[in-house]
C-alpha cells in the first residue's frame, strides 16, 4: 500500500459527493476519495485495481447503484460496497445486502460522519496506521457477513424469493426458498430443494417462456419481467426480477416473485371502464377526492363547449369560475356526496338538476347522475354523468304553454258559451209556453246538441293529463255500474266478474260510458254488448254493423261520427284516456260481425 486507502464515491450530486468526501478526510487524512457519476464510468475506475471500497447511491443517470453492485460482486476480490442513499426501501436494502453489500445507510444528519467512522473501522483503520488485511481474510470476513444478514432477510423477506443455482444443463433449481414462498405457493422447502423450477411452478403453457429466462440467466443477465406462475390458488401474475451473485457455495442467485395479479385485474377493469367512459352516448366526468377532473370523455366537454384536453386535469371549481356552472351546483354536489356517504341513506345514486352556460353563451339544461368511485378507507372521488335534457325542457315548457291555453279555451267554453246558451234556453222554454210550434221543438234539439258539444269538447280537453296513480278495479263492478249511467234502452251487458284492471278510476269510467254510448248510438237500442279479458287487456264488442275496415283508422279522430246525432268526440275521449294511461287499442270485427275495441298493455289479474 502507499499509505492512501482509495474510496470511489458514486452519486450524480457534488454537493453529496463533496460532504461525504470533506468526512472522510476529517476521520483519517489518509482517506483518498474518487468520485465518478455514473456506473459506466465507475466501471472504468474499478478496472485500475486501486480501489479499496466502493460508496454508491441506488439512482444515477444510467443505471442504479444495485447494477454496480451486481458487476462488482462477479470479480474474483470484490471489495466492500456500501449502498449510501436518499431513496432507499426496505426491498433495495435486502437486494443490497442479498448481492453482497457490506452496508446499507440512509442519507441524513450526521449520516455522513458515521459513514467515515465505519468506513475506518471496517478497513482497519486505527491509531493513525493501515493494517493490510490479506484477500483471504477479506473474502472470509465478506461471506460471513452476507451469510448472516442473508439468513435473517432471505427467511423475513414479505416476497416470495427463491436461492437457484444453474445445473449443468442450464436449468434454474431450487436451492433454497423463504417462508412467504411457502405461503404463496404451497410448497415446503425439503419438498422443492434440487428441483427444476420450470418443472415445479411453471404453468404448461408458459415452459418455453421459462426456459428461454433459463438461458438468459445463465448468461449473466438480470431478469425484470411478468411472469405466470402456479400457487396454492391457481395460476397468479407476479414480476420475477432475480439476483445473479458471485458463487457462494452452491447458489448462482436469487428471484423474487411480485404479486401482481390484482394490479393487472385493476388495470384490465381500468381499460373496460376507459373504453365505456369514452363511448357512452352521455357527457362523463369522473373527478377526484380534491375536486380535480381526472377523467372525461368527447360527449362531456361537448356539453360545456370544451376539448377534452381543456378540462383534463383541472379543478371542477375552474367551470364555476368561468361561468359555466352556478355556484350552487358545488354545494349540491357537497350535499350529495354527503349523502352518498352517509349510512342514513341506502342511494346509490343521486340526481340533479342544473343550466349550463357554453363556452360559446348557449344555454343548455342538464340531470347529472351522481355515484362514488369505489373505495375501502377513504373518499376517493365520484362519476358523474351529464345527461342533456334542454329538448324535454323546452318540450315541457311548451306543452305547459299549450295547457295553460288549453285551459283558457276550456274555460271561456265552459263559460262563456255555456252564458248564453242558457240565456237561450230560457227564452225558449218561456216561448214553448206561449206558442205550440213545431220550430220550437227544433230549437230545443240544437241547444241540447249544443250542450253534448260543449260536454263533450270539455272532457276531451281535460283527458290528455297523463295518469300517475292507479288503483286496482274490479272490472265487472266498474262496467256495470257504468252501463247504469248509460242511457241503453233494451241492450244488454255481458262482463266478467273475476278480473281486476290498474286504472284511475274516473277515466277508466268515461272510457266505458262513452264505448258503450258509441255501441248503443251505432247498433241501437237492442244491441248485445261483451266485456272480456285478454292476455295483457280487455275488450268491448258488440253485435251491431260493425266499422268498415277502411273507416277503423278514423274513429278516434275528433269530430269523426257517422250518427246524425253523435258529436264525434266520445272515442276521441276513449283513445285520450287510452293513451294517459300508457295503454293501446284497436279496433277490428267482433266474433259476430259487430265492432270490437280491444285495450292492451294494461295491468291486469284474473
Amino acid at each position: 500500500m502507499d499509505g492512501s486507502v482509495r474510496v470511489l464515491h458514486v452519486d450524480d450530486d457534488r454537493a453529496a459527493r463533496d460532504r461525504a468526501a470533506s468526512a472522510l478526510r476529517e476521520v483519517d487524512e489518509r482517506f483518498e476519495v474518487v468520485d465518478e457519476r455514473t456506473v459506466e464510468k465507475a466501471l472504468a475506475r474499478l478496472e485500475n485495481g486501486d480501489i479499496e471500497c466502493i460508496v454508491s447511491e441506488v439512482d444515477l443517470p444510467d443505471g442504479d447503484g444495485l447494477s454496480l453492485l451486481a458487476d462488482r460482486s462477479r470479480q474474483d476480490d470484490p471489495v466492500p460496497f456500501v449502498l449510501f442513499t436518499d431513496s432507499g426501501s426496505e426491498a433495495i436494502s435486502a437486494e443490497a445486502f442479498a448481492v453482497g453489500a457490506a452496508d446499507y445507510r440512509r442519507k441524513g444528519a450526521g449520516s455522513y460522519a458515521a459513514l467515515a467512522r465505519w468506513l475506518a473501522q471496517e478497513l482497519d483503520l486505527a491509531d493513525g496506521s493501515v493494517t493490510d488485511i490479506t484477500d483471504q481474510k477479506r473474502r472470509e470476513q465478506a461471506t460471513d457477513r452476507e451469510r448472516e444478514r442473508f439468513s435473517e432477510l432471505f427467511d423475513n423477506f414479505p416476497e416470495p424469493t427463491i436461492a437457484y443455482a444453474l445445473n449443468d444443463r442450464g436449468k434454474t433449481v431450487f436451492r433454497a426458498v423463504n417462508d412467504a414462498f411457502e405461503e404463496t405457493f404451497a410448497f415446503e422447502e425439503e419438498a422443492v430443494l434440487g428441483e427444476r423450477v420450470n418443472d415445479t411452478i411453471v404453468p404448461e403453457d408458459q415452459r418455453n417462456e421459462s426456459t428461454e429466462i433459463d438461458r438468459k440467466v445463465e448468461s449473466g443477465e438480470m431478469i425484470d419481467r411478468e411472469v405466470q406462475r402456479l400457487t396454492a390458488s391457481g395460476s397468479r401474475t407476479f414480476n420475477l426480477r432475480n439476483i445473479p451473485v458471485s458463487p457462494c457455495g452452491d447458489i448462482d442467485g436469487f428471484a423474487t416473485y411480485t404479486d401482481i395479479t390484482e394490479r393487472r385485474l385493476r388495470e384490465r377493469e381500468l381499460g373496460r371502464y376507459e373504453t365505456i367512459v369514452k363511448t357512452m352516448p352521455m357527457g362523463v366526468f369522473v373527478v377526484d377526492e380534491a375536486g380535480t377532473i381526472v377523467n372525461a370523455n368527447k360527449q362531456a366537454a361537448e356539453i360545456i363547449g370544451y376539448e377534452v384536453e381543456d378540462i383534463l386535469d383541472k379543478p371542477f371549481l375552474r367551470l364555476v369560475e368561468q361561468g359555466v356552472v352556478d355556484e350552487s351546483v358545488v354545494e349540491e354536489y357537497t350535499q350529495s356526496i354527503s349523502e352518498l356517504l352517509s349510512s342514513m341513506y341506502s342511494k346509490d345514486v343521486d340526481v340533479m338538476e342544473t343550466d349550463v352556460t357554453r363556452a360559446d353563451g348557449e344555454t343548455r339544461s342538464l340531470e347529472i347522475y351522481t355515484s362514488l368511485l369505489p373505495f375501502e378507507e377513504s373518499f376517493r372521488g365520484s362519476v358523474q354523468v351529464y345527461h342533456d335534457v334542454t329538448e324535454r325542457r323546452q318540450n315541457e315548457r311548451e306543452l305547459r304553454r299549450q295547457n295553460e291555453r288549453l285551459e283558457e279555451f276550456a274555460s271561456i267554453v265552459s263559460h262563456d258559451l255555456r252564458n248564453p246558451l242558457n240565456v237561450a234556453k230560457g227564452h225558449l222554454d218561456l216561448l214553448q209556453r206561449e206558442c205550440d210550434s213545431e220550430h220550437t221543438d227544433t230549437v230545443a234539439g240544437a241547444l241540447e246538441r249544443m250542450e253534448a258539444l260543449i260536454g263533450e269538447t270539455l272532457q276531451l280537453a281535460r283527458q290528455g293529463e297523463i295518469v300517475t296513480e292507479t288503483e286496482p278495479l274490479a272490472l265487472g263492478g266498474v262496467t256495470e255500474g257504468c252501463w247504469e249511467m248509460v242511457a241503453t234502452g233494451t241492450a244488454t251487458l255481458e262482463c266478467p266478474d273475476n278480473a281486476t284492471v290498474h286504472g284511475d278510476p274516473e277515466h277508466v269510467k268515461q272510457l266505458f260510458e262513452n264505448l258503450f254510448r258509441n255501441s248503443v248510438e251505432h247498433a241501437g237500442s237492442a244491441v248485445t254488448i261483451t266485456v272480456g279479458v285478454l292476455d295483457n287487456g280487455f275488450y268491448v264488442a258488440d253485435d251491431g254493423p260493425g266499422i268498415p275496415a277502411e273507416e277503423r283508422d278514423q274513429v278516434f279522430e275528433a269530430g269523426y261520427t257517422t250518427s246524425q246525432d253523435g258529436t264525434g268526440f266520445g272515442l276521441s275521449i276513449v283513445a285520450e284516456i287510452v293513451e294517459a294511461h300508457d295503454w293501446s287499442i284497436t279496433v277490428t270485427e267482433g266474433e259476430s260481425g259487430g265492432a270490437r275495441f280491444e285495450i292492451t298493455g294494461v295491468d291486469l289479474s284474473t
